[in-house]
C-alpha cells in the first residue's frame, strides 16, 4: 500500500509459579500466561495518520500489573480484558 500501512504484534509469555497457601491470588498465577497485542498504523497523507492498538487480543486471563495481597480486588486495572485504542494524529 505504498508504505502507508504498518502492522505488527507482540507476544509475552509468563511462566507459572506458586505462591504460599495463605495467598488470595485466586489461582491466577498457577498456569502459564500468553499475551498477544496487535497494532496498525495507516498514513493517510503527509500530515494525518490513524493508529489502532489492541491489547490482549484473545482476552487471556492475566494478573494485574501490581499485586496487593491485602486488597486483591482493589487497585490497578486488571489485564484480563481486551483494551482497544484508536488515535488520530495530525501534524501542522
Amino acid at each position: 500500500l505504498n508504505n502507508k500501512l504498518a502492522l505488527g504484534f507482540n507476544y509475552l509469555f509468563n511462566s507459572a509459579f506458586s505462591l504460599n497457601a495463605a495467598s488470595d491470588s485466586g489461582g491466577i498465577y498457577d498456569d502459564q500466561r500468553h499475551l498477544f497485542n496487535f497494532f496498525s498504523n495507516y498514513q493517510i497523507n503527509e500530515s494525518l495518520n490513524v493508529r489502532l492498538n489492541v491489547e490482549n487480543v484473545f482476552r487471556n486471563d492475566t494478573p494485574r500489573v501490581n499485586f496487593n495481597s491485602g486488597n486483591f480486588n482493589k487497585g490497578n486495572l486488571g489485564s484480563g480484558e481486551r483494551l482497544v485504542y484508536l488515535s488520530v494524529n495530525y501534524h501542522f
